[in-house]
């Protein structure tokens, strides 16, 4: 009877190990299938937010075509205020400048000085008629026009110029010019 005993004590011990070592394997294969369940989904989320960052990159990219192309089809118009001087001799000339430097035609230009027409204008030598004007400047090109100050009338005004390019965009430049001084005229003997 001993001996039944502990063969049954020897089957009931090796059925208790095999069932525990059954549920510590159910319960590995569980959190490993959770671990791998866990590690699909991060997989999942970093594959979306690469296909966002890859969208954001070719919407950036997008747009600095379209800015680029914009740029391109713009005329940029810088406006200068020059002063020739020679103090010595009491001789002051001032021109008005403007110059196209966009990469395109700006057309449709219009000069308002002190909030009035350019042609209006008391300070230019000759009053500007409607043909002095630049009704367009190609690109690179520029126009000048003297003007002329009273005795104790300082130089300076406020400048807007509107004009239409190839963007279709309607464009402006506004500021308050004051003189910019170049190359002096030579003093007269």
């Amino acid at each position: 009877m001993v001996f039944l005993e502990i063969d049954l004590m020897t089957t009931i011990s090796a059925d208790w190990i095999t069932a525990v070592a059954a549920i510590a394997a159910l319960v590995v294969a569980i959190i490993i299938a959770w671990k791998q369940i866990q590690i699909q989904n991060e997989q999942t989320e970093i594959a979306k937010k690469q296909a966002e960052i890859a969208s954001q990159q070719l919407n950036i990219l997008n747009y600095q075509e379209q800015e680029r192309r914009i740029e391109n089809s713009r005329a940029k118009l810088r406006v200068e205020f020059i002063e020739w001087s020679s103090p010595k001799n009491f001789i002051f000339r001032y021109a008005l400048r403007i110059k196209n430097e966009g990469k395109t035609t700006a057309r449709d230009i219009q000069i308002l000085i002190d909030d009035r027409p350019g042609n209006e204008y008391f300070a230019f030598f000759h009053r500007l008629n409607e043909g002095d004007m630049p009704l367009q400047l190609e690109q690179n090109e520029s126009w000048e026009h003297d003007m002329a100050f009273a005795n104790g009338q300082e130089p300076k005004f406020n400048i807007k110029i509107k004009w239409s390019d190839d963007s279709g965009l309607p464009r402006s430049f506004e500021q308050r010019l004051l003189p910019r001084k170049e190359t002096p005229i030579q003093d007269l003997n």
